[in-house]
């Protein structure tokens, strides 16, 4: 990644960011063909916690996704994430480098599950 967006992403607070930030960091992403989804495939007025059904509900479209994308690495964000795709029990704080792997479809996919950024005050 860029490293003056990578600072921006470190030292802009979330109110202080705007539309033409956000666009930087999107074409950075797309330019490195990073792809972003999200298992939940939902929004909702708040920050609360999804109950586990919802992301369970999503996990087959996120395998699909997975199989059309075919990428090289998956991070998963957080422990909730992490435990549903990977199937078990996922503490991030306890596998910090450990890679898992996911099969879908007979294919082996490289994971890590790392910290939700709204968890840490930033994006990653």
């Amino acid at each position: 990644m860029n490293k003056n967006i990578y600072n921006d992403i470190k030292s802009i607070e979330g109110k202080d960011r705007t539309e033409e930030f956000a666009n930087s960091v999107y074409n950075e992403v797309s330019s490195k063909k990073y792809f972003i989804t999200n298992l939940g495939k939902c929004t909702q007025i708040d920050a609360r916690l999804l109950p586990d059904s919802v992301y369970k509900e999503y996990l087959e479209l996120f395998e699909r996704e997975i199989e059309i994308i075919n990428p090289k690495v998956i991070i998963l964000f957080g422990n909730q994430v992490s435990s549903i795709v990977l199937d078990g029990k996922i503490s991030v704080s306890q596998c910090r480098k450990k890679e898992f792997i996911k099969t879908i479809n007979g294919k082996d996919y490289k994971c890590y599950s790392v910290y939700y950024p709204v968890g840490n005050g930033r994006l990653i």
